[in-house]
This record gives structure tokens, C-alpha cells and sequence, in this order.
């Protein structure tokens, strides 16, 4: 099942009062930045629309929410023409996250996990998110990229974990699913 935005806080919220973080890992994270600008600037960041996969079952559901952000710089030089743009890409951070939740009662109703995922999966792996891109790009010198504290929820959609490969690379997704 697939849902698109708006997500049902209510829906989530249905599932949240009977679902319980197990853990939360990273299963990727690759990067892919240009660590030399050069002059002085600031970095700025664009989060492609993600979908998030998830699966339930045995009083369990696990999601696996990939995360691609775009970096660019833009340089803080004022002596620039206007039409002259001084932004540009400095490359793209990869991260997936596999965030396992046990519930206490069951069954769920699976009408509720997309949104469940969508929205609180989100917002459960967003600090972690934020912190590695920050710990990332202060690593390669740049000026350090925090990410704002919140953001809102994103699709999410039902397939087992082996069909997650196609969201995430599979050597990831098989080592998750012979845990």
C-alpha cells in the first residue's frame, strides 16, 4: 500500500500509541562532495522527495527510509553581478536508515503504517540525519551544515525486504533480511 501526502496524523497517531522503537541503524551512507570552494560562503541543502518501505510482521514492523540531500555552495561575495549565479553543486549525501518498531498489540491495522512511517519514522530518523550531515561536511572542512530541527513527514509504502532493494542497495537489505 502506498500512500501520497497528506498523511493522516491521526492515522499515525492510531499506531503510535502501540508501537514501540526497537532500534534505529544506518544500513547506507555514501557521499559524494567536493571538499575544496575555496572562498568564503555558505552550504546549502536540498532533500529529494524520499519514499520510505516498510514491512510488518511478527508484532513487527521495519522501515527502511533512504535519504538523498544535495549540497551547493554559495559563495558570500557581494562584488558579483547580480545575474551571475553563485551557487553551485558540491555533490550529494546518500543515507538509509532501517528503523525496527515492535508493537504491543496486534493486529495493527496496515491502513495506519504508511502513515505511522511516513510520519513518525520520519521524524525519528531525522536527528540522526542531521547529525551525520553535519559531522560529514564539518569532516571535509566545510562549513559545518545543520539542518533545520524539523521537517514533515514522506510516502511510505508496503514491500517485503527483499523488494526493498530497489530503494536501497541490496547487499544491505539481504544482510537485514537473514537477521
Amino acid at each position: 500500500m502506498s500512500v501520497s501526502p497528506p498523511l493522516s496524523i491521526e492515522a499515525a497517531g492510531r499506531l503510535a500509541n502501540i508501537a514501540a522503537m526497537g532500534s534505529m541503524r544506518i544500513v547506507r551512507l555514501a557521499a559524494d562532495l567536493k571538499d575544496e570552494i575555496g572562498e568564503p560562503g555558505q552550504l546549502s541543502w536540498n532533500l529529494k522527495d524520499p519514499t520510505f518501505v516498510w514491512e510488518y510482521a511478527n508484532r513487527a514492523i521495519i522501515a527502511f527510509m533512504p535519504l538523498d540531500i544535495t549540497i551547493s555552495f554559495r559563495t558570500d561575495e557581494k562584488d558579483k553581478p547580480e545575474e551571475q549565479d553563485s551557487e553551485r553543486p558540491l555533490g550529494i549525501i546518500h543515507v538509509a536508515y532501517r528503523a525496527q518498531y515492535s508493537l504491543k498489540e496486534e493486529p495493527a491495522n496496515e491502513e495506519d503504517i504508511p502513515h505511522f512511517v511516513g510520519i513518525s519514522g520520519f521524524l525519528h530518523v531525522w536527528p540522526y540525519l542531521r547529525a551525520e550531515v553535519q559531522s560529514l561536511t564539518a569532516k571535509l572542512g566545510l562549513p559545518s551544515l545543520t539542518l533545520p530541527v524539523l521537517m514533515s513527514g514522506h510516502a511510505a509504502k508496503k514491500v517485503t525486504l527483499l523488494r526493498a532493494t530497489e530503494i536501497i542497495p541490496a547487499e544491505s537489505v539481504a544482510d537485514e533480511a537473514n537477521c
